[in-house]
């Protein structure tokens, strides 16, 4: 048993040796062999790929995911290649299709506008009539596209659906037209005018002012003025405690959000009465706007309230413009707080909050039908998750991120609009 053991032994090692001779000899063959067929391989997996139209799909994805580019307008463009193809065809079928697809582009910049609802009925409700010249047209294409999808046997002809095309087309031509005369308008504006605007503008004074350090002094008088007028005449306060206000504006533009606690602290005011009256009267005066917190029960909560500025030049002039890491950003959420304050409260709003969760939005904006519209405000915004999770928590089905680089739409839920669309409100 051991010699055969032996024997079978050495043919195998007799064999590796002549296998292992032979191998070396053809081994650059196998080398280029096997490159040659990796390359083929990867070639075939590129070429499938490609054909699939996944990586196309992929990367409009993360360009609208990220804010980049201009994916909503190509998608139209694209759309309405493809509706004109179909309208090539002698295939009714198609001639129907190319009508629901210029309805969906159609109703795809409504969203991007910002109407809501949930069907494109509802959408196209919210329109005003003076939005667009051709508004009882769209009314009419709009009816034969729902007889295009309720009636599965309704009969069109060719030049009727020609008819109907050129109307969406007339809507599609009036809103680039007015998304072109905007976009002239902020070109004829001279460079860091918005900029300007939230540091120096509210005051017809500043008109003609270039000094950055006058400007400040300017609106700091301003301040001092109705501290030592306005709100004397609102409450009697003590000298000791009127020479602390000063110093809680500085407190308020100096952060985000700051507990009572923390001001008292800083202060030195014993009485938390008298800081509340404080606020109170600064916010009587016209300084500051109190926006309430919005709580993990969709209700209001008694968590200590935000204030902003009435303008955003106040909180520049206060921190003479240099501001610490996270509250520049708070000039725009000023300026938001201003429009809701002046503007929305009357005609479409009725109440602003914010939400004081971590991770959460900066404002929740209730409509009079009681819905809500999750809002966001910064410079640079590229990011939706805070918007998101403040919508997943208040049951919102739309929300707004204001300063992203580009107009677009997330989700079908989530309109993105650059900061100077805001200036237009």
């Amino acid at each position: 048993m051991s010699s055969f053991i032996d024997g079978a032994t050495k043919v195998i090692l007799s064999f590796r040796g002549y296998a292992g001779e032979f191998i070396s000899s053809i081994y650059p063959f196998l080398e280029i062999a096997a490159l040659v067929i990796s390359g083929l391989l990867f070639w075939g997996i590129i070429y499938t790929v490609s054909k699939s139209g996944y990586i196309s799909t992929r990367i409009e994805y993360y360009m609208d995911y990220l804010g980049i580019g201009d994916i909503s307008r190509r998608r139209q463009l694209k759309a309405w290649k493809q509706i004109v193809e179909r309208m090539k065809t002698p295939d009714a079928s198609n001639w129907k299709l190319a009508i629901l697809e210029a309805d969906k582009v159609l109703d795809e910049m409504w969203k991007i506008a910002g109407y809501r609802g949930e069907t494109v009925d509802e959408r196209f409700k919210q329109v005003p009539p003076e939005t667009i010249s051709n508004h009882a047209e769209i009314q009419q294409a709009h009816r034969v596209r729902n007889r295009v999808v309720q009636e599965p046997d309704f009969v069109i002809a060719h030049n009727e659906v020609l008819d109907v095309l050129k109307i969406y087309k007339k809507a599609f031509q009036e809103l680039k037209a007015r998304e072109l005369e905007i976009n002239r308008f902020f070109i004829d504006l001279p460079p860091g005018c918005e900029d300007d605007f939230f540091n120096n503008g509210g005051f017809p004074f500043i008109v003609g002012l270039h000094n950055q350090v006058e400007i400040s002094e300017r609106i700091k008088d301003v301040i001092n003025s109705i501290i030592s007028k306005d709100i004397i005449a609102l409450k009697e306060f003590k000298t000791e405690t009127i020479g602390k206000i000063y110093d809680l504006l500085y407190l308020l533009a100096n952060s985000d959000l700051i507990s009572y606690d923390k001001l008292q602290k800083a202060l030195r005011i014993d009485n938390i009465r008298t800081l509340s009256a404080l606020l109170e009267v600064l916010v009587m005066s016209g300084i500051l706007l109190r926006i309430k917190s919005y709580g993990q029960t969709y209700g209001a909560t008694r968590k200590t309230p935000k204030y902003f500025f009435i303008t955003p030049s106040l909180r520049s002039a206060i921190l003479d413009n240099n501001f610490p890491s996270g509250i520049e950003g708070k000039k725009l959420e000023d300026y938001f707080a201003l429009i809701m304050h002046k503007d929305l409260k009357k005609t479409l709003a009725v109440d602003l909050r914010y939400d004081f969760a971590e991770g959460g939005a900066d404002f929740i904006l209730t409509l009079k039908d009681r819905s809500n519209i999750v809002i966001e405000v910064g410079f640079n915004k590229k990011e939706t998750e805070q918007v998101k999770n403040t919508m997943k928590k208040v049951k919102s089905r739309y929300g707004i991120v204001f300063g992203s680089g580009k107009l677009g739409l997330v989700e079908d839920a989530i309109v993105k609009i650059p900061l100077k669309y805001l200036l237009l409100i």
